[in-house]
């Protein structure tokens, strides 16, 4: 817990360089909304410009490296998460998914859709170890907006009978 350090934001903060290379290489197995949110508890959003700069270049980088990907290591649902609890937003990562158009980033929406669909309450599905952001909202108007034959007929009508239910 961050309480554990006298001074957990400086701790963490001295430690993001490291902790990303390794979340971001694929050497650092798991945790993805725990690194997300100790980023937020150690206040990455309040950081120089310079850093949050730094941290929004790799951000992207990674989630672009990523959709062009197969599934495989990295998997896009934990990424997402990532990032876009760091960054406090959904929009410029759904973007940038709705923009690729990749066999790889079409097999990670459809992983991505069985994983939020076994998650019983897509609408109200939350990103960060703690659930720091409403991602359910967003992900289903999102889903809905996608054009046609993106999302199979049967992943489809699941997205929509939760979203007018």
């Amino acid at each position: 817990m961050p309480d554990h350090w006298d001074d957990f934001a400086a701790l963490y903060r001295r430690t993001t360089p490291r902790i990303v290379r390794l979340l971001t290489t694929g050497r650092l197995h798991g945790g993805y909304g725990l690194v997300a949110s100790r980023l937020l508890a150690a206040g990455c959003r309040d950081w120089t410009p310079p850093e949050q700069q730094a941290l929004g270049r790799v951000w992207d980088a990674w989630w672009r490296s990523v959709l062009h990907e197969p599934p495989g290591t990295d998997r896009a649902t934990e990424v997402l998460e990532t990032v876009s609890v760091c960054t406090g937003s959904l929009s410029p990562w759904l973007a940038v998914w709705t923009g690729t158009r990749t066999g790889a980033a079409d097999r990670h929406l459809e992983d991505a859709l069985t994983d939020w669909l076994a998650v019983q309450g897509l609408a109200d599905l939350r990103f960060g170890f703690y659930g720091e952001l409403a991602a359910g909202p967003e992900l289903v108007t999102w889903l809905l907006s996608l054009e046609e034959g993106r999302i199979g007929a049967a992943q489809l009508f699941e997205v929509e009978r939760i979203a007018y239910s």
